[in-house]
């Protein structure tokens, strides 16, 4: 099974867009980094980088028909002798610099990182894939090897557990023979061979050898058959017991459901609050004005929320802040939603579905909106780290599906649109007012 790694540190020098020496410290306390910024800020030349240092190339490059690729690998005006890309991973940094023949990566005796990169034009071509292609294109972002592992255990506790029970049923029948030759060789004394052997261990014979060693035949014959009943109790219980470790490894990595849900809502929630929050407030309050107080209350609450032991009131303080700032940027964002999407169903799901929006109440509106807007099914319980978390369910209709990943990417598009024609309105008509 793959173990996780921590991203430490990255460093670029002039590589692609990269005009200055460009250094990123990442967060060892978050799980998941998530880089976000205008066209032409360097997100692609981040991956790039990280691409260069474990697999030696430069993947956003590669099918535009550039021909030769090396010439574009420096920032303008630098060469090739200048690229500096230092990555650093738990306790191993790398550094991976133009070649002679291609990317020199050091230190020479230490394997470079296993880089991964699903870019975007990988994805729009994933959802029009079928599922084997699907997979196999998943497959390299996605640890299966416990499923794997369990899955082997368990098909070889089957066949030794079908082992024992072929031995078992050989057994009986071998002993109920056993039972059947006694009693036709004592000339059938009574109405069946069971009947026959508990009346004989009932009322034993005084003198009779022959009696009593059928007796004892038979007795053996009886223990046998107690003996293989336990022998096949403990043989099923095995095979449950394989049976639980298989559901509790699957139970470990997410559904394909559970994953567009996730992204879906992550989606969801940053166009509203890095997008079109950020817009309302710049037309509520002069100039940045609005945009600064919006984002520096978000970032507050975000800090002393993870501190909340720490600081207390100040952690409570910041979260009622914010949510005082986020009330009407959250019902302007879920109106939008609507009027680009199923109208009827967004409403229907603002209205009916937010109260029991215990576990994130300060995205509800957002979240119901959005999935009515979509027409899917949104949360729902998701089993993650070994515990079940509980979420509740937003939207109507079937469970989000990589599918529907493009559906939300064009209802936030519509959605962005939308305000961009009513600010335009709103300055049109300041002007001609």
């Amino acid at each position: 099974m793959a173990t996780k790694a921590q991203l430490k540190h990255l460093r670029i020098k002039q590589f692609r867009g990269s005009t200055k020496d460009f250094s990123l410290t990442f967060d060892a306390s978050k799980p998941l980094t998530l880089i976000y910024g205008e066209n032409g800020s360097g997100k692609t030349t981040i991956a790039d980088a990280i691409d260069f240092v474990g697999n030696g190339r430069v993947g956003s490059l590669e099918r535009r028909g550039l021909g030769v690729l090396r010439p574009y690998w420096a920032t303008l005006g630098m060469s090739h002798g200048d690229i500096l890309v230092e990555l650093s991973i738990d306790n191993q940094t790398w550094q991976a610099k133009a070649g002679a023949k291609g990317v020199a990566v050091t230190p020479v005796g230490v394997a470079p990182p296993k880089v991964e990169v699903l870019r975007r034009n990988s994805i729009l071509q994933l959802v029009q894939e079928a599922p084997k292609e699907k997979y196999d294109a998943l497959k390299p972002f996605i640890d299966i090897s416990l499923v794997e592992q369990a899955e082997a255990a368990l098909r070889k506790q089957y066949k030794e557990s079908s082992a024992v029970l072929n031995n078992i049923a050989d057994r009986i029948a071998e002993n109920r023979d056993t039972l059947s030759r006694l009693f036709k060789e004592s000339g059938s004394p009574d109405a069946s061979a069971d009947a026959w052997v508990k009346k004989i261990i009932a009322n034993p014979p005084q003198d009779h050898s022959t009696e009593v060693a059928a007796l004892r035949d038979a007795a053996q014959a009886i223990s046998s058959v107690v003996s293989i009943k336990e022998q096949y109790g403990l043989a099923q219980a095995e095979l449950r017991a394989a049976k639980d470790v298989a559901d509790e490894a699957t139970a470990e990595l997410l559904s394909a459901e559970e994953v567009a849900a996730e992204a879906i809502e992550t989606a969801l929630l940053a166009a509203h609050r890095h997008v079109f929050a950020v817009m309302l407030w710049f037309v509520l309050l002069p100039g940045p004005c609005g945009i600064i107080l919006y984002r520096l209350a978000q970032i507050v609450q975000e800090r002393w929320a993870q501190q909340d032991a720490e600081t207390g009131e100040f952690a409570h303080f910041s979260r009622r802040v914010f949510a005082w700032l986020d009330w009407l940027p959250q019902r302007a964002t879920a109106v939008a939603f609507a009027i680009v999407g199923n109208f009827e169903d967004a409403i229907h799901c603002w209205r009916n579905q937010v109260q029991q929006a215990f576990a994130k109440p300060e995205s509800a509106i957002v979240l119901a909106s959005g999935a009515g807007a979509l027409g899917v099914r949104l949360g729902g319980d998701r089993f993650a780290e070994g515990e079940v978390s509980a979420v509740p369910e937003f939207g109507v209709g079937e469970s989000a599906d990589p599918d529907t990943l493009q559906r939300a990417v064009g209802l936030v598009w519509r959605a962005t649109v939308l305000w961009v024609i009513l600010l335009f309105s709103l300055g049109l008509a300041a002007v001609v007012g």
